[in-house]
């Protein structure tokens, strides 16, 4: 579907204008200020209302009271007016039986992509925003900026991992020959004292049986005398020595001795190898984490790029990365002059599927060779490109002169 004809009285600049476009490349010439735009925008006010009127929010030329814009598109019959008091009305007809459609805004919602869509205009936005219109145009089976999103909240994650991760610095070296735990001091005195409380006792013991065996000596001189206390110094000796023997050898405190004066710094080195210990076992937690974030981030990139090679783009080569558009692999605000033109010219075709018109209103800023693109792509696919360009030597141009058609360039 396409503008079979365009009827516009007293709409901006124009007074009243009959134009016939052409099927694929039509361009609307003249000098500045003569109305080239006002047929540009006529389009845009009978189809989109509203939305037109905001960026034109004065449709009427000035001085009048009244004025029309009428399309046919051989399907519908498109006719907005507007009154000096802001007032007017729509009516969409039936190309055919004339029959009146009771909501008619509603049909050219149904219509339109985006009306007001130039390509240049897409060369114009910014990345994110170039990003977003074909993001629009593109049936994806995931939610890219849901996926972006994770990613963005991954990659902070991951940043963070990261950046603890390197402030713990390398794992540490262990001393598997250390205990795991601290020894006690207090354990170590205790043993000493006890040592030594045993050793004392076995002295004692045996000074005291050097004392009983002189005595017994002694006795045995005043035997006849001291009998009866032999028999009991004898059995003293025997029970002390049975006490000497069952006590055994003097123990050597020696080695219980050094581990006492050594157990500070061997007590340290234990706290200092168990430090170790959990912080290498931090340090690797945090690496498994920041080695997961990675996992998971690889995982949605690699379902973002799955779901961008499986998708339909207005034009091969089209794609997304991180900066926006790209195009051919590159970003698209690196590609040529003329391949951005070529970008733009389907993503506009793409966002008129059903009225295949497309306007251009700085047609004068396009050389020969993109003139040359754009008409030749709009015969291709079988688009309507309006382009509004400043002079008169056009081939085929319409002519706008003072608001109304001239002539038309032989």
């Amino acid at each position: 579907m396409r503008i079979n004809e365009l009827r516009a009285e007293n709409v901006k600049r124009l007074k009243a204008v009959d134009i016939t476009p052409g099927e694929h490349l039509q361009i609307i010439g003249g000098r500045n200020a003569q109305g080239k735009s006002s047929v540009l925008d006529a389009v845009a006010l009978a189809l989109t209302g509203k939305d037109a009127k905001k960026l034109n929010p004065r449709p009427l030329r000035d001085g009048e009271k009244k004025g029309k814009v009428q399309l046919d598109l051989g399907e519908y019959v498109v006719t907005r007016t507007f009154t000096a008091n802001g007032g007017g009305s729509l009516t969409v007809t039936a190309g055919r039986s004339g029959a009146r459609f009771p909501s008619p805004q509603r049909v050219l919602d149904d219509l339109m992509g985006r009306l007001s869509f130039d390509p240049q205009e897409f060369i114009g936005l910014s990345a994110k925003e170039q990003a977003e219109v074909l993001r629009g145009l593109v049936d994806l089976p995931i939610d890219l900026d849901e996926v972006d999103a994770q990613l963005d909240e991954l990659a902070q994650q991951r940043l963070l991992a990261g950046r603890e991760l390197k402030a713990l610095g390398e794992p540490g070296r262990v001393d598997d020959a250390l205990p795991v735990t601290e020894r006690s001091a207090v354990k170590l005195v205790n043993q000493i004292q006890a040592a030594r409380d045993r050793n004392s006792e076995i002295k004692d013991t045996r000074d005291a049986l050097g004392v009983s065996q002189r005595q017994v000596a002694d006795i045995q001189e005043r035997i006849e005398q001291l009998r009866g206390q032999l028999a009991a110094q004898q059995e003293d000796a025997r029970q002390l020595a049975a006490r000497v023997k069952s006590l055994g050898a003097m123990q050597d405190t020696t080695e219980l001795e050094s581990q006492l004066a050594n157990i500070e710094d061997t007590n340290a080195r234990v706290r200092a190898n168990r430090q170790v210990v959990e912080r290498n076992a931090d340090i690797a937690s945090r690496q498994r984490t920041y080695e997961g974030l990675g996992q998971r981030i690889n995982g949605l990139r690699a379902s973002k790029d799955k779901a961008l090679a499986e998708a339909k783009f207005p034009i091969g080569g089209l794609g997304f990365d991180e900066s926006g558009v790209t195009y051919k692999g590159v970003p698209f605000q690196q590609a040529s002059s003329m391949e951005q033109l070529r970008v733009s010219l389907a993503i506009a075709m793409a966002s008129n599927p059903k009225l295949r018109v497309i306007r251009i209103k700085d047609g004068s800023l396009l050389d020969d060779d993109a003139l040359a693109l754009v008409a030749e792509t709009a015969e291709q696919h079988d688009y309507q490109v309006l382009m509004e360009r400043v002079g008169t030597g056009d081939p085929g141009a319409i002519i706008i002169e003072d608001g109304q058609v001239k002539e038309a360039t032989k």
